[in-house]
């Protein structure tokens, strides 16, 4: 799998029809014993709706990266067009017959970029929903969070709380313990990021003296 310069593995695309189920649950969360199915069937909820915030930013970067290519075309289009207009005008105005039609279409085409100059593409751009709120602050989804990734489940409780919520127990944080593990397992599919045990449960003693973890 490609990595970034870090070491980080790259985010994995999120497939939209995919979401969490009861029976996925029950056989991939490893908690022993496992929650009931009225239990499992409020965690999947809770875990499709948070997964769907990450779709939704994945589709804004994919959006906003549109805008982005978009802008550089039409930067090239300002640098490049008025010298290629003004060539092909010069050949129609001498009478070439085959640059009367191009010169017209340069033409329009030439004061529709211009045109543009006055309103920046970079307006069009979407700001990227804040996934969960932090805390003391209201749910913002359309604040800007340019760097949202799996922590911010962990760093505003989301994920855990679900979780020990749905086993009716508190699930402390350890380093090998079923909070870390079922943690791990289910990033894939909610963020598109894999994290080992240990990298969540690092994450997660950092947030211990907030999350009341042990």
């Amino acid at each position: 799998m490609p990595r970034q310069s870090k070491g980080r593995e790259v985010r994995q695309r999120l497939d939209p029809n995919w979401w969490f189920t009861v029976d996925w649950l029950r056989d991939n969360l490893g908690l022993n014993p496992m929650p009931s199915d009225d239990a499992l069937t409020t965690l999947a909820i809770i875990l499709n709706s948070l997964r769907n915030w990450f779709l939704e930013l994945e589709q804004t970067r994919d959006y906003n990266a549109l805008v982005k290519r978009a802008e550089g075309a039409l930067q090239e289009l300002r640098d490049t067009l008025p010298d290629i207009e003004a060539k092909v005008r010069n050949r129609a105005e001498a009478g070439d017959p085959f640059m009367r039609v191009p010169a017209k279409s340069l033409s329009k085409l030439l004061t529709a970029v211009e045109a543009e100059v006055k309103l920046p593409l970079d307006q069009l751009a979407i700001p990227q929903p804040r996934l969960v709120p932090q805390r003391g602050e209201p749910a913002d989804w359309h604040a800007l969070n340019q760097e949202a990734d799996w922590r911010a489940l962990l760093n505003n409780d989301a994920l855990p709380v679900a979780i020990r919520k749905a086993a009716g127990r508190s699930l402390g944080v350890s380093r090998a313990g079923p909070l870390v593990r079922a943690i791990a397992a289910l990033l894939p599919h909610m963020t598109g990021e894999r994290r080992t045990p240990t990298a969540v449960y690092n994450q997660l003693r950092q947030n211990a003296p907030r999350d009341g973890g042990k």
